[in-house]
């Protein structure tokens, strides 16, 4: 049961990319990731690197900090995994 509790923190980053592969089909080709405050696209990446930067810095975020269990991390993660999800939401949109 310990072993399960420390593992526990890395669900986020694997439900970003279950979810993130099952909407790739929907996902545009390129994802806007930057824009001015007019509401004009400045940058673009890939939808095969978007889907995989946050739960890449998530997994090394879990790897780096896991010896301090604190809530600030796991709630980090959760803003991180919030993003992700709204980005491809509104990508498929």
């Amino acid at each position: 049961m310990k072993n399960l509790k420390k593992y526990i923190v890395f669900i986020f980053p694997v439900i970003l990319i279950f979810l993130s592969v099952l909407c790739l089909p929907l996902l545009p080709a390129q994802i806007p990731i930057q824009f001015r405050m007019n509401g004009e696209v400045t940058s673009t990446l890939s939808k095969y690197l978007a889907i995989w930067i946050l739960p890449s810095i998530e997994c090394l975020l879990i790897i780096r900090y896991k010896k301090n269990k604190k809530i600030f991390l796991y709630l980090f993660l959760l803003f991180l995994s919030c993003i992700q999800i709204a980005v491809i939401l509104l990508s498929i949109i």
